[in-house]
């Protein structure tokens, strides 16, 4: 289940794989990542060890994304990332955290979509993959421009984005 979370040791397939595989195929990459978060939740929840590798994961997912220049894989390492967050809530084991955890597993099911989606559209339309190479996009490809600012604020979870920010 760690593998499939891309938890450490063995989390470097991920920031591999995903940004290899075709622009339509980048899409329901998430998914992986969270049948295992879904995995833990339902097996090991307050299993303290968990809230450790989280941990690890959240710091190494953001540390290399803010490394990295290639948009895809750029968001494969903040599911790295995110995925820490989900882990240290099934390690807390609380039915406050499992929640959150699932909450935000399905949240970030939709908001990575859509940013794997706006990235596969810049990538199709401009034929490259460097942040750094491409720009002004808000002109020519302006829904695409807020379908990813959507997606970066959902991510950020300002608030009225987040499923789990909505009261009941």
């Amino acid at each position: 289940m760690l593998i499939n979370a891309a938890a450490p040791p063995v989390s470097q397939w991920l920031s591999d794989a995903y940004p290899e595989s075709s622009p339509r195929a980048g899409v329901p990459v998430g998914l992986t990542t969270k049948t295992a978060v879904l995995a833990l939740i339902l097996l090991f929840p307050g299993a303290e060890v968990l809230v450790w590798i989280g941990l690890y994961m959240v710091f190494y997912g953001i540390i290399y994304a803010l490394l990295e220049n290639d948009m895809r894989r750029i968001l494969s390492y903040s599911i790295v990332n995110q995925v820490g967050f989900m882990v240290c809530g099934v390690g807390i084991g609380t039915q406050m955290a499992l929640n959150g955890a699932a909450a935000h597993a399905f949240a970030h099911i939709i908001y990575k979509a859509l940013l794997f989606m706006s990235a596969g559209a810049v990538m199709y339309q401009t034929g490259r993959r460097k942040c750094t190479d491409v720009g002004g996009l808000y002109r020519s490809m302006p829904l695409t421009m807020t379908c990813g600012m959507i997606g970066a604020l959902s991510i950020s979870a300002f608030p009225l984005t987040r499923a789990s920010s909505a009261s009941p």
